[in-house]
């Protein structure tokens, strides 16, 4: 086992501005790119279609499974999926109400 010295130790520490000795940059606005935003809502929608096309060969989306059964796996397996990524972006509300849209189908093809 080796033992840091107190200078590279102090070194290592935050210093106003610095890091490690370096400077940090500041940002000042990351921007959105919109062509993102709707590439990644546009995957996430076809891994719900997969998920849920998974869910029905397994028979899963059957009349004689019980309503709160099939809520439960709308929670586990398919809203995962949707929103995975979207708590980072930026929505707007066409895209908050396309979420919602996709959502709402999910759900109406579970009954």
């Amino acid at each position: 086992m080796s033992f840091r010295t107190a200078e590279e130790i102090i070194a290592d520490q935050w210093q106003g501005n610095t890091l490690n000795c370096k400077p940090i940059e500041v940002i000042e606005n990351i921007g959105k790119n919109p062509n993102k935003d709707v590439e990644h809502i546009s995957k996430r929608s076809k891994a719900t279609n997969v998920m849920f096309a998974q869910l029905q060969a397994m028979n899963l989306n059957s009349l004689h499974i019980h309503p709160i059964m099939k809520a439960q796996l709308f929670r586990t397996y398919i809203r995962p999926i949707l929103t995975y990524g979207t708590e980072n972006m930026m929505l707007e509300q066409s895209e908050l109400l396309q979420f919602k849209r996709m959502k709402g189908n999910c759900l109406k093809k579970l009954k």
